[in-house]
């Protein structure tokens, strides 16, 4: 299991704890303690034979009950990854958003490394704030934008052998909605968005997602 950050040029390990918020724990009193109600010399009650044969029940099942797989990144992520080049331009990435309609797109090197990511959201903030609104021709400013202006150079990503409870966390309380899969030498294998893990839990009605 690893997560990392991959960028132009750089990769960085990031451990959990990094990655999870940590719950604060705040500050309380002593309370009084509670005096007991009742003759403490009276036997403390049995329980019926009703919950005793209900109880041993529990304990058959949950002994009987078999702890499932985990699954990992590998058997769930989209693959192989659609990918454009950093030399892309911005209207090279709106067509293919257009045509394959994904909302993330990974940008690679020339050697098929990772270096950024670009979204339609990015794409559709660029168009508010410059005011040029698609569709775009040959002509356009678009045309000669390169998409490594506008794509996102800190990107997070996963191991193949990554359990999904922990990206599923980490897609959560990072609030982004894709995880990049990619092998040592940063190279994408596959994507895993927020739909892929819903998709997930739905088959496999027993997985457990949190720690």
């Amino acid at each position: 299991m690893a997560f990392s950050i991959v960028g132009l040029g750089v990769r960085d390990s990031v451990t959990l704890d990094n990655l999870f918020e940590h719950k604060v724990i705040e500050q309380t009193n002593a309370t009084t303690p509670i005096k007991p109600v009742g003759d403490h010399t009276q036997q403390q009650r049995q329980p019926s034979a009703e919950a005793a044969k209900a109880t041993s029940a529990y304990k058959n099942v949950a002994q009987q009950k078999e702890p499932q797989p985990a699954i990992i990144a590998r058997q769930i992520m989209r693959s192989p990854v659609t990918t454009l080049t950093e030399s892309a331009s911005l209207l090279e990435a709106w067509n293919l958003f257009r045509e394959t309609r994904y909302r993330h797109i990974p940008i690679v090197n020339v050697h098929g490394v990772l270096t950024g990511l670009v979204s339609d959201r990015d794409l559709l903030r660029y168009a508010a704030t410059s005011g040029h609104v698609p569709p775009y021709d040959e002509n356009s400013a678009e045309a000669k934008l390169s998409i490594r202006d506008l794509m996102r150079t800190r990107v997070l990503t996963a191991s193949p052998e990554t359990e999904i409870r922990f990206i599923a966390r980490v897609l959560i309380e990072q609030r982004i909605g894709v995880m990049p899969i990619v092998n040592e030498q940063s190279e994408p294998l596959g994507m895993i968005t927020r739909s892929d893990i819903l998709r997930t839990i739905i088959h496999h009605s027993e997985l457990e997602l949190w720690v």
